[in-house]
């Protein structure tokens, strides 16, 4: 027999489903619009230079064939990509670079974002060795179709994808694009001194870069580029959230596709995570936190510099000080680094930071991510995970305080983490293979531009 993933009695595994089960029926039952995608008008793929490549992930939850032949309708089919391996997608990205693309259009959750920008990355610098001009060129730009499970990026450039309509919404934002860019190469190209170029709408992203161990056995540090990471109760949570989803296989399709969802977070939630955190504290982790001297300089400038987010004095951006502060050597044996001070040191249930507001799902876990221009929200969550259940309406919303110092916000460029113990880590929702002991998250110098498809608002006047 099969182990069970399961932390609790059957029934009341079983009765979570049924409650899950109806939210999302209920959802269903709101008016959507026809699924006939074939009656959409769709412009004829263009023949001039490749400007738009599309890479869709085959393993995200909302991507199958009929997304494939709808993109391949509307770009070409030799500017579409379809992978569901790493090396696959790999290749995939050494013929977009050799190929010069301007825009790159990745389909899927965060966590393929991040896998294509880390491929792009990799590609391109492979490509320098052989053509010194590829460093030079800038970035191609990004634009975001969120196809995957949690979705947090959508939040922060658009679209949004819901329902049954996904398809007809993915073809309508990749006409929308092809139009933008045509249109802004027809302005160019006429070249008169009344035609102005119409530029296309986009939002610049920084992005962290987390450098940990390879693996469990070795000391030898990996660089990946990503948009939100952390451990402890988040990285708890997916990881109870995978081994739920791989139990989930062996059953029905229904329940394996239901399961596979966002509703499977709240499953792995309320069966795993709670549980093992109220029951075993699992959640709980030793950590020590550093930060560049220099960013708590008192001649360090405001984009330098680090600072803590004062919720007694309604989020006031608060610089922290300099400190000549030592760790615990019976906790944390190896010294602190000659040009590196204490920021925090103790008890927290999580370990998170994010250069965009959003988590996955749309949970605003970042909110001060924005604050400096090319920064990120480091956040300390040490309150109770029964306290922060119950709070889930207000952390969602990027509302919650604590004003007994229960819940940290920091904004900085760089910040290492040391545990006491090996622990689960994730980044864009996906997680480790091996837990870790120490990481460090750094804003990395190059931004990534989206293309911007929420709608401007500018705000000339307001009457009464």
């Amino acid at each position: 027999m099969a182990h069970s993933p399961l932390l609790l009695p059957p029934r009341l595994y079983f009765a979570t489903i049924l409650i899950a089960s109806l939210l999302v029926i209920s959802s269903c039952l709101l008016p959507t619009k026809a699924l006939a995608f074939e009656a959409l008008s769709l412009p004829s793929p263009s023949s001039q230079h490749h400007k738009i490549a599309c890479i869709l992930n085959l393993n995200a939850r909302a991507v199958n064939e009929k997304f494939v032949h709808a993109a391949e309708e509307i770009l070409g089919k030799e500017n579409v990509f379809a992978t569901a391996t790493e090396e696959a997608n790999d290749a995939a990205m050494k013929t977009i670079v050799t190929r010069g693309y301007d825009y790159i259009v990745p389909g899927g959750g965060d966590g393929t974002l991040c896998t294509v920008i880390n491929s792009l990355m990799e590609a391109r610098k492979e490509q320098s060795i052989h053509n010194a001009t590829t460093s030079t060129l800038p970035l191609p730009k990004f634009a975001y179709l969120p196809l995957g499970t949690g979705n947090g990026m959508s939040m922060l450039v658009g679209p949004r994808f819901k329902g049954r309509t996904k398809i007809i919404k993915m073809q309508k934002t990749l006409t929308k694009l092809k139009e933008m860019v045509n249109e802004c190469e027809l302005k160019k190209d006429e070249g008169t001194s009344t035609s102005v170029p119409i530029p296309v709408p986009l939002l610049k992203c920084p992005m962290i870069e987390v450098t940990r161990p390879m693996s469990a056995n070795s000391s030898e540090p990996n660089s990946e580029l990503c948009f939100f990471a952390g451990s402890g109760f988040d990285s708890l949570m997916l990881n109870d959230f995978n081994v739920v989803k791989r139990w989930s296989k062996r059953r029905a399709k229904p329940i394996s596709r239901f399961l596979g969802s966002v509703a499977g977070y709240t499953v792995a939630l309320l069966t795993r995570t709670l549980p093992s955190c109220l029951i075993w504290s699992k959640h709980r982790l030793q950590c020590r936190i550093t930060i560049p001297k220099a960013s708590a300089c008192v001649n360090a400038s405001r984009s330098m510099s680090t600072y803590w987010m004062d919720p007694r004095r309604g989020d006031t951006a608060t610089k922290v000080r300099p400190n000549k502060f030592q760790s615990n050597e019976s906790i944390f044996p190896t010294a602190i680094d000659d040009d590196r001070q204490l920021l925090f040191e103790g008890t927290t249930g999580i370990i998170a930071a994010g250069t965009t507001p959003y988590y996955g799902g749309g949970m605003k876990l970042f909110p001060f991510s924005r604050v400096q221009p090319h920064g990120m929200h480091l956040r300390l969550g040490r309150i109770n995970p029964l306290v922060g259940f119950f709070n889930i309406p207000w952390i969602f919303r990027g509302s919650y305080r604590h004003y007994d110092m229960k819940c940290l916000d920091f904004v900085g460029k760089d910040f290492e983490v040391e545990l006491s113990a090996p622990y689960p880590f994730q980044h864009s929702g996906e997680a480790d293979d091996d837990p870790i002991r120490r990481f460090r998250l750094v804003v990395a110098e190059e931004e990534v531009e989206f293309v911007d498809f929420l709608k401007p608002r500018l705000v000339l006047g307001y009457d009464d």
